[in-house]
């Protein structure tokens, strides 16, 4: 979309802006729904579109700023630190992944993403999205873990970084819905321990 609007032959209007603005782009990306979830707690939310944009200060690329030398994982201490790493390969988050899907009784079938719970559609869309905020939950503690490594020396077990999620995720349903979860949800709630 061109900037109309920054023509140097016409004078600026405020309002030829604001529908630059409003009209974005139109591009569609793939991880929207995931992101813009409203079971999604909002730090996690700033997270997870870090994640997606790879604007984390992960150590490659403060590596490549420049700002240190050694680009180790804090987690595992094995293998360069990346957004890959971090969030698909490194051992911790495997471990997270593992406890997490037999927690929401997920079968693992290599589904890491947001996107791949949201493909599934063999449930109604309300747990879709529940266990989307679950695994974005999940992205953003595993960032604070990470940056607890990093600052304090310490790395919380997954089992606890899991009940993190789980007693984050449990308030945010339970904010969404007083008194009116559709029975479905409740249901599925309830086996899992969010209600």
């Amino acid at each position: 979309m061109s900037n109309m609007w920054q023509s140097i032959d016409e004078k600026y209007q405020i309002a030829d802006g604001y529908k630059w603005l409003s009209t974005g782009n139109d591009q569609k990306v793939p991880w929207k729904t995931v992101v813009w979830n409203r079971y999604n707690v909002p730090k996690h939310v700033f997270i997870m579109w870090l994640i997606h944009h790879q604007r984390l200060l992960t150590m490659d690329r403060l590596q490549k700023m420049g700002i240190c030398e050694d680009g180790l994982c804090f987690l595992c201490d094995q293998f360069p630190e990346s957004h890959q790493h971090l969030f698909e390969d490194c051992p911790y988050i495997v471990a997270c992944f593992s406890i997490l899907f037999r927690w929401l009784g997920i079968i693992n079938s290599g589904l890491k993403t947001g996107e791949a719970l949201l493909a599934d559609r063999r449930q109604p869309l309300l747990i879709r999205l529940l266990k989307c905020a679950v695994v974005v939950a999940l992205f953003y503690h595993v960032w604070m873990a990470r940056n607890a490594c990093r600052l304090e020396l310490y790395v919380p077990r997954p089992d606890c970084l899991i009940q993190r999620v789980r007693e984050e995720v449990k308030l945010r349903v339970n904010m969404s819905y007083v008194g009116c979860m559709p029975h479905h949800l409740q249901e599925w709630c309830k086996s899992r321990q969010l209600y």
